[in-house]
């Protein structure tokens, strides 16, 4: 028993600093009219790297917003802000293969 309770302390510590930095460092970034330029998307990858969202996870979020940046699709941070609520949803709710 004494196994998985400290299994199971280690995975809630490590889920507490994860929404500690999704809900105060990452949301910093979304200041309403923030342009989007190379240095934010770097912060922004920073920051969900710290808050454990795994490297792939990570590349994919930045990535698709890389991409509709540089079509001209979106220009501001509260316009990135929406696709990152779309990208960590879908990898939370996708079903593993």
């Amino acid at each position: 028993m004494g196994f998985f309770s400290k299994t199971l302390d280690k995975l809630k510590g490590a889920l507490r600093r994860t929404a500690v930095v999704l809900n105060t460092d990452v949301r910093t970034l979304f200041v309403p009219g923030r342009q989007i330029d190379e240095k934010w998307l770097a912060e922004l990858e920073e920051k969900f790297l710290l808050a454990d969202m795994g490297v792939k996870n990570v590349e994919r979020v930045i990535g698709e917003i890389r991409e509709r940046w540089r079509l001209g699709k979106i220009k501001n941070a509260g316009e990135a802000e929406q696709i990152v609520r779309d990208q960590i949803l879908e990898i939370l709710t996708r079903v593993p293969a």
